[in-house]
């Protein structure tokens, strides 16, 4: 009982810590669940699992969107080409899921505004 009662403890601590992160920490989160997302479509996971994937990344990025320009511009500057290598890598797993199925997986934009500018 006495274990019980520390993991549900520690699961409390953890999950009040989790909304804390760094910037660093959400970029890093970010770009992680962008490359779940291609794993999934490459994959072809269930479209359920995919979308829950993609708002995961909406959560990710809507957190993104509250840090300061300064922030913003120093963290794409840091993590540019890991975002852009990520960014494509979904967008390819698409493409090919689009032309092998005769459709792209239903999912809304999942990136809102934190995306690298492309030349």
């Amino acid at each position: 009982m006495r274990r019980v009662a520390i993991f549900g403890l520690g699961g409390i601590l953890l999950a009040s810590v989790a909304g804390c992160l760094k910037p660093d920490d959400l970029v890093r989160e970010y770009i992680a669940g962008i490359y779940d997302l291609a794993v999934a479509i490459e994959n072809r996971e269930p479209p359920e699992t995919q979308q829950a994937i993609a708002e995961r990344i909406k959560a990710t990025a809507e957190k993104l969107e509250k840090l300061s320009d300064a922030d913003k511009e120093k963290l794409l500057k840091q993590y540019g080409t890991e975002l852009k290598d990520a960014i494509a890598r979904v967008s390819k797993a698409w493409m090919r899921a689009s032309m092998e199925a005769a459709s792209a997986p239903n999912i809304v934009n999942p990136f809102r505004g934190f995306t690298p500018d492309t030349p």
